[in-house]
């Protein structure tokens, strides 16, 4: 009997993770103004009825399906599957590390955060808040 009641507390938690899934994929494809059709072009393989599964939370997305809506909607694979609560801090961590050594410097210099080779005397130290 009580185990019956753990199981439908999972149950639960995990059919809300799959609606919260699916609510997110479809507010990121709605922000980027796509369709159902125009994702499916983008992704091969990827039908219109599986894209409206994921958004519904009638079916579980992949890692791997995450990682491939997530640059096309500019969000983290982690945003869509609920890891990351904050798209825009998921979307600036990408973009920096998608970044050459010149816009990393920009990126740190506009934060207030001296580069490592710069802000420690010693290269490849941590980062330090500039005062």
């Amino acid at each position: 009997m009580m185990t019956d009641i753990v199981l439908d507390c999972v149950y639960l938690g995990w059919m809300n993770e799959k609606s919260e899934i699916g609510r997110r994929i479809a507010l990121a494809r709605n922000n980027k103004d796509l369709t159902l059709d125009a994702v499916c072009l983008l992704v091969p393989g990827l039908t219109k009825t599986t894209l409206n599964s994921y958004e519904l939370g009638a079916r579980t997305l992949p890692i791997h399906m995450a990682k491939k809506l997530a640059p096309i909607y500019g969000v983290s694979a982690a945003y869509l599957l609920t890891i990351s609560d904050d798209m825009t801090e998921d979307v600036l961590i990408q973009k920096y590390r998608q970044a050459d050594q010149r816009g990393k410097e920009t990126i740190q210099r506009v934060a207030g955060i001296e580069s490592p080779d710069k802000g420690t005397g010693e290269n490849g130290g941590s980062p330090t808040i500039a005062a």
